[in-house]
């Protein structure tokens, strides 16, 4: 196994004391693989068995904690048989319009073709606060059952600005439209848009107890630092675009970076966004721990 300094090991199992050490051993990492011509470093290279899904354990200071990393892509991509992805992946997002709910019907029949093994997120694009939100909101909670979805992501529109205002009003719908006791048992997941600062959207979804959804491989110049994304609470919730790269797939050292970072997290889900989504979530499921290297066509 590859040393990195900061880290000791006991066997095969790498032993970090302070999880944010574990985004610097990516760090140094990818260093190496940059001073290797690209040669390609697998998990076991960046961080022993830290990193791992269903059941991965991790030492952290004395301590060995399980870890559930899910890993999948918004919605069954074109081309992919549902059969074919289950096999492949264990989460699936499941696109909603906030004001054009889905039939209860076809929540139940997502559900029932979808294997148990598998996570169902439901994701709620078009969001935004006001009256009409909250009735909006009382349609799809009703049938959230019929899903069964482990996380419900609200993607607000770039018009919900981080304004005091706003602010006000997003913590009335969520206080008030919808509050964890009514998401079927879901945890509730928030996704700006927009003008608002990754601290600032953070610190707000943390104190209504929602996860923040994110991309840490955003390609902003004005971002904040790799840390900040080791360091989101409890739970994470990655979505990942590729905006602005210039192509349809992530490079190797990206998805083994992100599931670097999810291995801080108690629980974590991982979401490819980008046309290449599949592909690229194959390998980063392969990366986590489980699953092919590369998927079949179909």
């Amino acid at each position: 196994m590859r040393r990195f300094s900061g880290a000791r090991t006991v066997g095969a199992l790498a032993i970090v004391d302070d999880p944010l050490q574990l985004v610097h051993l990516a760090r140094d990492a990818l260093e190496a693989l940059a001073r290797t011509g690209g040669q390609r470093l697998g998990a076991r290279d960046l961080d022993g068995e830290i990193v791992g899904n269903h059941g991965a354990r991790l030492r952290s200071g004395g301590r060995t904690v399980n870890r559930v990393i899910r890993v999948g892509c918004s919605d069954v991509p074109a081309g992919v048989a549902r059969e074919r992805y289950c096999e492949a992946l264990d989460y699936v997002e499941v696109p909603v319009t906030m004001h054009d709910p889905p039939r209860p019907a076809l929540l139940s029949r997502r559900r029932r073709e979808t294997p148990a093994s598998v996570g169902l997120g439901m994701v709620i694009n078009g969001f935004h606060v006001g009256r009409a939100s909250g009735d909006a909101m009382a349609a799809i909670s009703a049938d959230l059952g019929r899903l069964q979805a482990e996380v419900v992501v609200f993607r607000s529109t770039a018009a919900v600005t981080p304004s005091a205002a706003n602010r006000d009003a997003l913590r009335a719908f969520f206080s008030e439209s919808a509050p964890a006791e009514r998401m079927g048992g879901a945890l509730r997941a928030w996704e700006p848009h927009g003008l608002w600062q990754p601290a600032t959207a953070a610190k707000l979804a943390a104190g209504l107890g929602l996860l923040y959804v994110c991309d840490p491989l955003a390609r902003d110049p004005f971002g904040p630092p790799m840390e900040f994304y080791a360091g989101l609470g409890e739970a994470a919730y990655f979505r990942l675009t590729g905006l602005g790269g210039g192509g349809n797939d992530f490079a190797q050292h990206e998805l083994e970076l992100v599931a670097a970072m999810a291995g801080v997290y108690a629980r974590a889900w991982l979401v490819l966004t980008n046309p290449g989504r599949f592909r690229d979530a194959v390998k980063l499921r392969q990366i986590v721990g489980g699953g092919e290297s590369q998927p079949r066509d179909g």
